[in-house]
């Protein structure tokens, strides 16, 4: 631009006249207002929204518990359980009970002598074998055990 133009921008500018003082307690009640109309319109869609989702709720509610309750009937089938094991050869089918050094009638089941000492686990786990298979008459009648626990010196004299 040239100095010319610039100083016909400068009058130009010059002649102009500034527009009256705006009150300023009107432009910000009014740009309040303007703001709090648009936000106001979702507040009572979203009052309304919920309140009809409640009483789709409260109405469902009333109608599943005024029907009778049917039970559900399930069939399923299990698989046959495997054929028991057959013993192993050389072995007869129950064990030989066999005379213990103690009271008379007192018996024991034979212990292999070469066999490890055996936690309480196995111990319950040989138990519950011994039942699955021979069941409640497998196992020796109440009256053979002994009445009070046994001393260390009957044990020793029962060797």
């Amino acid at each position: 631009m040239s100095a010319d133009d610039l100083n016909d921008l400068a009058a130009a500018l010059g002649r102009l006249r500034p527009a009256p003082a705006a009150d300023r307690d009107v432009i910000l009640y009014r740009a309040g207002f303007r703001a709090g109309r648009r936000a106001a319109a979702a507040w009572p869609l979203a009052a309304a929204a919920a309140s009809a989702l409640a009483l789709a709720f409260g109405a469902l509610w009333l109608y599943e518990r005024g029907r009778p309750a049917q039970p559900q009937v399930v069939v399923r089938t299990a698989p046959r359980p495997p054929e028991p094991a057959p013993p192993p050869p050389g072995r007869t089918e129950r064990p030989e009970p066999i005379p213990s050094p103690g009271p008379p009638g007192q018996t024991l089941t034979e212990i292999s002598p070469a066999a490890p000492p055996r936690s309480a686990v196995a111990d319950k786990r040989e138990l519950e074998d011994h039942l699955i298979r021979w069941g409640l008459d497998g196992l020796t009648p109440p009256g053979t055990a002994p009445s009070r626990p046994v001393t260390v010196e009957e044990l020793l004299r029962s060797f």
